[in-house]
């Protein structure tokens, strides 16, 4: 296999830290909608308690951004390297776990079925999620 060239990696870790910004971004607006801070009377006095209930939620972005960082800045290598793969496996699980919970969600007659505009925005993401994965084992076998 021929190593990637210079330009080609730096558009690959480019990828992968925009990939973690934009997912940070859904985060902190999710975040957001959830403990009511579009409301009238945004909750201020308990920010530290939602930000430490939800900080779990935080490992994956800030890996895989902090990984592909340090992999643009040259630093790091083996470190980077396994900071992406972390973050990357962290994505995809979310995605899987959304996807199933949907599955889920439509077998019951219950429980509304999804929307066409559900359906595309998961396809999106479980691209999105093969695509970082694909990219971070291209990235993997060519820092060896």
């Amino acid at each position: 296999m021929q190593p990637l060239s210079s330009t080609r990696v730096r558009l690959a870790y480019s990828f992968l830290l925009v990939t973690g910004l934009v997912w940070g971004i859904a985060l902190l607006g999710l975040l957001a909608l959830t403990s009511g801070f579009f409301g009238n009377s945004p909750p201020w006095h308990y920010l530290g308690k939602i930000l430490l209930l939800w900080s779990w939620l935080w490992i994956g972005p800030l890996l895989l951004v902090a990984g592909a960082y340090w992999s643009l800045r040259g630093k790091y290598q083996k470190t980077s390297i396994l900071s992406i793969w972390v973050g990357c496996f962290s994505f995809t699980a979310m995605v899987l776990y959304q996807i199933f919970s949907l599955l889920h969600d439509a077998a019951d007659p219950l429980i509304m079925k999804p929307t066409l505009g559900l359906l595309v925005f998961h396809v999106v993401i479980v691209l999105v999620a093969v695509l970082a994965d694909a990219t971070a084992l291209r990235l993997t076998w060519n820092s060896k």
